[in-house]
Order: C-alpha cells, then structure tokens, then sequence
C-alpha cells in the first residue's frame, strides 16, 4: 500500500535515507581519531618549534569538527527513519478512515 495513497512517499525510501544518514555519520566520526596528528617540536625542527602546538590544535579542532557533524548527521538520520514510521502509521490510519466511509 506504501505510495498508493497521500502524496506517494514510500515509506521504506525514507528509512533508507535515514540509514544511509547514520552509515555517514558513523563515517565521520569514525574520521576524527584518523584526523590527529602527533608532530611535535622535534619532528619540525628548531626554528618552527612554535607551530608545533598550534598545528596539534588545529587537527583537534578539525577532528572535534568531524565528530560533531558526524553526530548531527546521525541524528537526523534518526529523525529520517521516525518520520517514515509516523507516516506510515497515518497512511494507514488515513486508508481504514476512507475505507469505512
């Protein structure tokens, strides 16, 4: 019956765009223990021993980033499928009202 009805959202659809939501997001914050780097002031010599700390703190931000977008990603992948399970329901609640008209 999915699609027959309303405007036609075919509820399984909406669930895998959810999925497919929560798979990247999963990625991505998958993604922030490979953004960190462990330079330090040997590995960049004397003279730019300074940009040592800096250049860690970026990457810690970037993957901090990553995690955060990651999460929302995931969340709204969660919303996707809620949306699809709610729609559903109504489909079928909308079908049996119309069906005993």
């Amino acid at each position: 019956m999915a699609g027959s009805s309303g405007i036609g959202v075919d509820p399984a659809q909406i669930q895998q765009v959810g999925s497919d939501y929560t798979s990247t997001g999963d990625t991505l914050v998958g993604l922030q223990a490979k953004s960190t780097t462990s330079i330090g002031s040997g590995q960049v010599g004397k003279a730019y021993g300074s940009i040592a700390s800096p250049y860690q703190q970026v990457f810690q931000q970037f993957g901090q980033i990553l995690a955060d977008m990651g999460n929302k990603v995931i969340e709204t992948g969660g919303s996707l499928n809620s949306v699809a399970g709610n729609y559903s329901q109504t489909e079928s609640g909308n079908a049996q009202n119309l069906g005993g008209q």
